[in-house]
């Protein structure tokens, strides 16, 4: 699990989140504004995941509840899908 951000803003819009399989491991891109964040994680560790998008929300990282939301939504549904790219 790599969750990181990143300012700038490159080649994104201002809200969203996707994901997408990459060789053995899912990566999900999240934008808030001029945020942008990267989430990785290994098919089965989605769980894991989720907790730590909680913790950063509880850290006051830059993500809320909403965020979160968002986030978990999109980490459950490439879960299910097993989504290939």
């Amino acid at each position: 699990m790599h969750p990181s951000s990143n300012q700038t803003r490159t080649g994104w819009s201002d809200q969203g989140a996707r994901a997408e399989r990459q060789g053995g491991m899912f990566c999900l891109r999240f934008r808030k504004g001029a945020q942008r964040w990267l989430f990785r994680f290994e098919p089965g560790r989605e769980h894991d995941m989720l907790d730590a998008v909680r913790s950063l929300m509880r850290e006051n990282r830059g993500l809320d509840w909403l965020d979160v939301a968002v986030i978990t939504h999109e980490i459950r549904r490439v879960a299910s899908l097993k989504i290939a790219c």
